[in-house]
């Protein structure tokens, strides 16, 4: 992902305006509250979700205070999702930090991210088009019922890839494609480029969160930013699992279950298994098919710097190590 690519004034001022008003929404005039947003406002992350919203709106129409506000509400509502999934998971530290949970427990950290969606929500109210409300409440809906399938799928050895990509597409892919149809709305587009955006967000999201189950067995903690290995220790069957659990080597199966089953399942012994058959590879050429589809469904927009930098994460979701 290259820098602030579109490289131009405006582009540079809209990241600086939205960075401004995240900022901004987490902060408070109490020092005590203020003490836990200081914290959350630390770790910045990629804004991956803001950069969606405004390439969007950029690659269909212009950028506007509507577009700047769109964005910032969505990043605040992933950092609401990401607080309250590091409580799910018991998450120690994100970014080489500590998380809110590590820092300040369990109960702050999920009062605090239910503060970081409220401020999404105040964001959204103010002069935005119906379909805004509508696009973000079938978002936030999706997330929801990802997370719980999550539950629903937890330890199931026989879990089927269908089943799997239906959840991440609901817990992952459902926020990226919000962002890119919102932004399309926003930035003036017509309703078929915001429907041709949003199946380019979902199918981005799908090859972004298969390329982290990948990143999860085989990256490096200090490039991905948070702990590796943590989807084992959770007893999540992610896909390269959900191959291995599949794979036509009994004995690839029995290591594959042994270790899902372990106390304390060790990555390494996995990772050895995963890669003998093929599992790792499978996973990487869904991902890819996926990242191949969200370029395709951008055909229908005119030529610009904006449509480019959507291909390049495309590109970018399946190629990062972090």
């Amino acid at each position: 992902m290259r820098g602030n690519s579109p490289t131009n004034k405006a582009w540079a001022a809209a990241l600086t305006r939205i960075e401004k008003q995240i900022q901004g929404q987490l902060t408070s005039e109490d020092a005590f509250v203020g003490r836990f947003l200081r914290h959350a406002s630390q770790g910045r992350g990629k804004r991956l979700r803001a950069r969606l919203v405004l390439l969007a709106a950029a690659a269909v129409g212009k950028l506007s205070g509507q577009v700047d506000r769109l964005a910032s509400a969505l990043e605040l509502l992933h950092q609401a999702t990401l607080a309250h999934d590091d409580v799910i998971d018991g998450a120690a530290d994100r970014r080489h930090r500590p998380t809110l949970n590590a820092r300040f427990g369990n109960e702050t950290a999920v009062l605090v991210g239910d503060l970081m969606f409220s401020q999404a929500m105040n964001l959204l109210v103010t002069d935005m088009p119906t379909r805004i409300s509508r696009i973000v409440a079938r978002s936030v809906t999706q997330v929801c019922l990802g997370e719980i399938q999550e539950i629903k799928f937890y330890k199931k050895p026989d879990l089927h890839p269908a089943e799997y990509l239906e959840m991440i597409s609901h817990k992952t892919a459902s926020l990226l494609s919000a962002c890119c149809e919102g932004g399309a709305v926003v930035g003036k587009g017509t309703p078929g480029q915001a429907r041709a955006l949003a199946e380019y967000g979902r199918n981005f999201g799908i090859a972004f969160q298969i390329q982290d189950d990948l990143l999860d067995l085989t990256g490096d903690k200090t490039r991905v930013g948070k702990p590796v290995g943590l989807d084992l220790q959770e007893g999540r069957v992610t896909l390269p699992v959900i191959y291995g659990l599949r794979s036509s080597h009994r004995q690839v199966r029995q290591a594959v279950l042994q270790e899902l089953r372990h106390p304390l399942p060790r990555r390494e012994v996995l990772l050895r298994a995963l890669e003998g058959c093929g599992a790792l590879e499978q996973s990487r050429d869904l991902a890819l098919n996926y990242a191949e589809k969200a370029g395709k469904n951008l055909k229908a927009l005119p030529a610009s710097a904006a449509k480019q930098e959507l291909l390049d994460l495309a590109v970018f979701a399946v190629e990062r190590d972090h």
